[in-house]
């Protein structure tokens, strides 16, 4: 059994098959969180402009109290009633668009985690994890830590490492960059292989390495690996042909393509 096992999980048809069925079922949640982004963005803007009715209505209210004449005092007191509960079901609304966004991302982040035991690279990585995590990893000086984000994977050594599950209310936006808030403080988030005008998603994680002022957004994470000496540094092969290129450079490890970014340019 077990080698027939390995003979599947090598046959290249079904490293497709798993691939393919997995871009499917993300690229439909993909379009889940943008058009809830959109419908997010549009309720702002009707938010803003039903709060604008009511202070017009408040003015309005105001001045027609002054005339004894009728002049639409009690259809302007329907308006301004009207409004009110235009701005209770807005608030209503935007709890439920909220609801709807933490809901897609836990579909995105259970649809990374049910082909985890099924992914042909993510399996034969576990088998060897033995050799390269062994029981006393805690006390190794060298650890990496690999991860997925817009269809690449990515590898970053580290000291420490904070695991964070990001919720829709925790992120705000400044211009184009994103942030995540919460007790400790603000964090810039960093969104590796993003287009600049690619809609931001909800990663499934954010990973602040060694305590720094800002988390790689991740959708799915990978294999940790932890050695007595540095395994990886002398496989990485330099970038060169993009002088503006954000990372060190690539390395090849159990089969997997990855890109180790390079932090100081990532802050500049």
């Amino acid at each position: 059994m077990k080698k027939l096992r390995n003979t599947i999980l090598d046959a290249p048809q079904y490293s497709v098959f798993v691939n393919d069925n997995r871009k499917i079922l993300t690229d439909i949640n993909r379009q889940f969180m943008d058009i809830i982004n959109d419908v997010s963005e549009r309720q702002k803007s009707l938010a803003s402009q039903i709060e604008e009715l009511i202070r017009l209505a408040e003015i309005s209210v105001t001045i027609h109290g002054q005339y004894t004449d009728i002049t639409g005092d009690e259809e302007i007191f329907k308006l301004k009633s009207l409004l009110a509960a235009l701005k209770r079901h807005a608030l209503t609304d935007k709890i439920h668009i909220q609801t709807a966004a933490y809901l897609a991302g836990k579909v995105d982040r259970l649809i990374h985690g049910a082909f985890e035991s099924i992914d042909p690279e993510l399996v034969k990585s576990k088998l060897k994890d033995y050799a390269i995590c062994p029981q006393n990893a805690g006390n190794l000086k060298y650890r990496w830590i690999t991860f997925t984000r817009n269809g690449s994977w990515f590898i970053i050594p580290y000291d420490t490492l904070e695991t964070i599950e990001p919720e829709p209310g925790s992120l705000y936006s400044d211009d184009s960059r994103h942030f995540i808030k919460n007790e400790e403080g603000s964090y810039e988030i960093a969104d590796m292989m993003s287009s600049p005008a690619g809609q931001f998603r909800l990663p499934a994680y954010l990973l602040r390495i060694d305590g720094a002022d800002f988390c790689y957004a991740s959708d799915f994470n990978g294999r940790e690996i932890h050695a007595s000496s540095d395994i990886v540094s002398p496989l990485v092969k330099p970038i060169t042909e993009h002088a503006e290129c954000v990372y060190s450079g690539r390395v090849r490890l159990f089969g997997t393509r990855y890109l180790l970014p390079d932090v100081k340019k990532l802050r500049a």
